[in-house]
């Protein structure tokens, strides 16, 4: 009797959390998030002149996040995960020479190379 009375205790709670998520509104996905953030820091970064001012944001941060998540996703099945910085660092130096004037370059690939130093020692 005891067994079966907390076997129903146990549906019932199951019951009511599995209720409870579906009460509630999604949880936003998180590439969602994060390209609307880039797309944020993007905009910013063209009015102080960080990127050429004819760069399509929305789609430069679509971009972006995707070879983010892929340079990760690639690098965690294909090679040691020592290697992660140094491949971030290489994919940021190709979106630096892309998106930032010829003048601002040097510092942003500075700052790409400081991001490896720091990370690979972490």
């Amino acid at each position: 009797m005891a067994r079966q009375l907390r076997a129903e205790q146990t549906r019932a709670t199951i019951i009511g959390a599995a209720a409870d998520l579906f009460d509630r509104p999604p949880l936003p996905h998180p590439f969602t998030e994060w390209r609307e953030t880039a797309t944020s820091r993007l905009l910013n970064a063209v009015r102080q002149a960080d990127v050429h001012p004819d760069s399509d944001v929305d789609s430069v941060a679509h971009a972006l996040v995707c070879s983010v998540v892929g340079t990760c996703v690639v690098g965690a099945a294909l090679e040691p995960a020592g290697r992660q910085p140094r491949r971030l660092a290489e994919m940021w130096c190709i979106w630096i020479r892309g998106m930032v004037p010829v003048a601002r370059r040097a510092r942003y690939l500075s700052l790409a190379a400081r991001l490896e130093r720091e990370t690979g020692a972490a």
